[in-house]
């Protein structure tokens, strides 16, 4: 099991990676889409 981590490790942190930075786009444009509403949505 080890030898799959140390090899794949890299591959693992850019999928984390990436999907940190997709979570924080989704939550930043939906954010924003709220904000341009006239505040009436939470």
């Amino acid at each position: 099991m080890a030898y799959v981590i140390v090899n794949y490790w890299p591959f693992l942190a850019a999928a984390g990676g990436l999907g940190f930075l997709v979570g924080w786009w989704a939550l930043g444009s939906s954010r924003r889409a709220h904000s341009s509403d006239g505040g009436t949505a939470p």
